[in-house]
């Protein structure tokens, strides 16, 4: 997908953050999100007084990292949330329940994955116990907008959006085309992830590739969530998520007169 930031109301230009959008005016099974309800971010250690203002100002009064412990620790000190006192702050780990026993198995077939879909299904399959706490999370958060944000905010961020909407009954092309608007700013995130991990320059065709949120990446991702998995409330249903959870998570994010508005 190609577009501008200017012709996406959605697109959130808060300084010092990267891939920050809103999902409000997405329309849902029952009617329309709400704007300032669920944002979806890059990581936001670089957020100025000016963007934590904007950020505020927006309604947002969740933050959920889905980011693993030993990222967060690499620059804590420079995330800029840590006692706000208005913004409540969840670590909450896309990889949290994960068997440790099978690390090195399951890193192996990371290791050998030629795409962006593979990736996201193989994350689908082993990491559907942090996934549903996440989205579980969202349905119980204080009163005030929920953002999710991992270091790109276009994988893991991008999964577990992907469930919260398919959840509420989004379709799935409209989830694809929310997904694939990473690639906005795929340019900078990837240089700042090369830079993060050190790639070699032998690995960066591919690593690019892996990388690309792409609009039939999703589409073959859900595809996979509704043929093994019977769709996403089955998904989350089954890792612990309640059906009330659901419920709340419905009326937190959906007005069902159609109304975008917060």
């Amino acid at each position: 997908m190609k577009a501008t930031a200017t012709a996406n109301p959605r697109i959130l230009e808060w300084e010092g953050v990267l891939n920050a959008r809103d999902t409000g005016g997405i329309p849902a099974a029952t009617g329309t999100i709400r704007r300032g309800a669920l944002v979806r971010s890059g990581v936001l250690n670089g957020l100025t007084p000016a963007g934590v203002e904007a950020l505020t100002e927006h309604g947002v009064r969740t933050v959920i990292d889905v980011r693993a412990a030993d990222e967060i620790a690499d620059h804590w000190d420079r995330y800029p949330l840590r006692e706000h006192p208005i913004v409540g702050y969840r670590n909450l780990s896309f990889t949290a329940g994960h068997d440790e026993r099978m690390r090195d198995q399951v890193r192996a077939v990371y290791a050998a994955a030629q795409s962006r879909e593979e990736i996201n299904r193989l994350d689908l399959d082993n990491h559907r116990d942090g996934i549903a706490a996440i989205v579980a999370a969202i349905a119980d958060a204080p009163p005030g907008g929920v953002l999710i944000h991992c270091h790109a905010g276009k994988d893991r961020t991008g999964l577990v959006v992907a469930l919260t909407l398919s959840a509420i009954g989004v379709s799935d092309e409209d989830i694809a085309d929310d997904y694939a608007l990473s690639q906005l700013v795929l340019d900078e995130l990837v240089r700042e992830w090369f830079a993060y991990i050190g790639a070699a320059a032998s690995e960066q065709g591919r690593l690019r590739a892996l990388a690309d949120p792409s609009r039939d990446a999703m589409l073959g991702t859900l595809d996979h969530l509704h043929q093994r998995y019977g769709g996403a409330q089955a998904y989350l249903l089954g890792a612990g998520v309640t059906e009330a959870q659901l419920a709340r998570l419905l009326a937190r994010l959906v007005d069902a007169d159609g109304s975008s508005q917060a």
